[in-house]
């Protein structure tokens, strides 16, 4: 499952491109409707979900960006800095004593799945192995869809379309695509699911041999396939450029919202409001209508003035990650959007408001607490290895 805005095609992106300044007309006039300043964070309660089950603390969950799994991989290979060779003693330590559980992400897998080297990604996936238990954040879609539900049972009343509890993390990498994962046994003679039934049957005398075997085929899933193999599985329709097309698609987008969109006045005046409006219309507006329809409601029963409206997607944690990022990003007139940029976005989207750390890389991180999104998530986010390694340690000596 993707986000509205990274499911275009190539087809669709001149199309796209052309309907840009009659949508930021409509944007700019909601925004200047507006009375006040909004930012997130001040004056604007955040609305979490219930339905977003959380998990039991300790052990604090972290996440890490990809370019710190590469520098402790070859910490692990003995290549590495001496702060990443700590940090990863203090991993280590900390995972023997349960203190910690590292978590992975949608976002973290289509950026890695961009390492073409099939070696150094088995190397990376196997200190995953060794530091995770292959858990992932829910999908940024389905927490989107949550944090709106309960917006609006909150504003509105009512349980709308009824979403029901989901766990934030899963054993599985299907779970970030909207998908319940997990491996299925099919008796060959009757088509019946026997995967309860096996499960409690050991084999050789190993009683763990489904979770292992689930482990195993999710390790594999992460590293992907070899370059053997490509051959085969492109002959049954495997095309993963499809994929990277229709993202770097959207960071065309973006880099046209910024270049021709966006001037001096807005970039240095409200562009939280005109950000806010632009994510309710790309990101939330479907599901938006769909509860309004289900709940017997109008616009008018949710927002009186446009102000609230503008707010809607600041008082949803994710959504006001993802927004307060973009806001940090497009204020720098002279930024040329990466795909990275929207993977960061995407996973930090998760990662600040539902984890306890989140350790990402200098800029996504400056632009994180420039917007003060870590404060208002009560989320650490350490500068450096070291800060990370204190934190870890002090969780370890603690438990």
């Amino acid at each position: 499952m993707q986000l509205r805005q990274y499911s275009i095609g190539p087809s669709l992106l001149r199309q796209k491109l052309e309907c840009l300044p009659l949508q930021v007309g409509r944007l700019r006039y909601l925004a200047h409707m507006t009375d006040h300043r909004t930012s997130v964070g001040r004056g604007i309660g955040l609305i979490w979900s219930p339905d977003i089950l959380l998990p039991q603390r300790p052990p604090t969950v972290i996440y890490l960006d990809l370019n710190h799994w590469i520098n402790l991989t070859k910490a692990s290979l003995a290549r590495g800095s001496e702060p990443y060779i700590e940090l990863l003693a203090a991993l280590r330590a900390a995972r023997e004593c349960r203190s910690i559980r590292v978590v992975l992400s949608v976002s973290f897998v289509e950026e890695f799945w961009a390492i073409r080297n099939p070696r150094q990604r088995d190397d990376i996936v196997g200190l995953i192995d060794e530091l995770t238990d292959f858990e992932y954040l829910l999908g940024l879609p389905d927490v989107f869809r949550l944090e709106l539900q309960a917006y609006l049972d909150q504003t509105v009343g009512g349980r709308g379309l009824k979403w029901g509890a989901v766990n934030l993390i899963g054993k599985s990498m299907l779970l970030g695509f909207g998908k319940k994962g997990g491996l299925r046994i099919i008796d060959e003679a009757t088509g019946d699911d026997i995967t309860d039934r096996a499960r409690q049957e050991p084999q050789d005398g190993d009683p763990d041999w489904f979770a292992n075997l689930e482990r195993r085929a999710e390790k594999d899933l992460l590293a992907g396939p070899r370059d053997a193999e490509l051959e085969g599985l492109r002959a049954n329709g495997y095309q993963p450029e499809r994929s990277r097309e229709s993202h770097h698609n959207n960071v065309l987008i973006e880099q046209y919202f910024a270049d021709e969109m966006l001037d001096h006045h807005w970039r240095k005046g409200r562009l939280l409001e005109l950000l806010s409006a632009r994510h309710l219309s790309l990101e939330l507006i479907d599901m938006f209508n769909a509860e309004l329809i289900a709940r017997g409601v109008t616009l008018a029963d949710v927002a009186t003035q446009s102000r609230q409206l503008l707010e809607l997607p600041l008082s949803m944690p994710a959504s006001a990650v993802f927004v307060g990022l973009k806001v940090q990003y497009h204020r720098d007139a002279s930024r040329r959007w990466t795909d990275n940029d929207l993977h960061d976005i995407g996973a930090m989207a998760l990662a600040i408001p539902y984890c306890d750390i989140v350790f990402t890389d200098a800029a996504v991180r400056n632009a994180a607490v420039t917007a003060g999104l870590d404060r208002a998530m009560s989320t650490r986010m350490p500068r450096s290895p070291a800060e990370l390694t204190e934190m870890v340690e002090g969780f370890c000596a603690c438990s």
